[in-house]
């Protein structure tokens, strides 16, 4: 839990006992490796590294970015498609341990913690930001140099996260990844 209020403090302030609420209400769940989560809950990566796609028509498993240590979990859904199927998976790569919510439960804290409302307007903005840095680059570039911005952007996952979703992740195959590390 401390590593989610560190987290938290970064956004706004909260006293000792709206601390103390929050924590009543998080749950603390341990994910195995290849388990999923569920999308329509707010967790913190306590420990751990996931993956986060969606499918394709045909249901194959596409990969759009990885989330780990000390970053959130969020669904940036609006939040009448709160309790609908989420239309990502997030699934654990690592034994994970998370800090999460229900996404109702995340909401009810509003009318309690004055500033609530700001704090996480300013987490969601953080975050979209955050995915939007680490996105927008690998459209214009080319092989080896989307794999040279990964291992800028995550550059502990390289040995943490299986090849084929870095190669997923980075719009190549798998043996293109593997040629492009070799020249390296």
């Amino acid at each position: 839990m401390k590593e989610f209020f560190a987290y938290l403090l970064q956004f706004g302030p909260l006293t000792r006992p709206q601390q103390d609420l929050i924590a009543r209400h998080a749950a603390r769940v341990t994910l195995r490796k290849g388990d999923y989560f569920a999308a329509q809950q707010v967790g913190f990566v306590a420990a751990g590294v996931l993956r986060v796609g969606s499918y394709t028509e045909r249901g194959e498993e596409l990969t759009s970015y990885f989330i780990e240590e000390q970053h959130p979990l969020l669904d940036i859904r609006p939040l009448e498609a709160v309790g609908t199927p989420a239309p990502c998976l997030a699934q654990a790569l690592t034994d994970c341990r998370l800090v999460v919510f229900s996404a109702r439960q995340w909401q009810t804290f509003a009318p309690l913690i004055p500033g609530w409302e700001v704090i996480t307007q300013k987490i969601l903005a953080h975050a979209l930001r955050v995915k939007m840095e680490r996105v927008l680059p690998l459209v214009a570039q080319d092989a080896t140099a989307r794999y040279r911005s990964f291992l800028l952007t995550y550059p502990h996952l390289a040995n943490r996260v299986p090849l084929a979703y870095v190669a997923a992740y980075l719009g190549m195959t798998q043996s293109s990844l593997s040629r492009v590390r070799k020249h390296m």
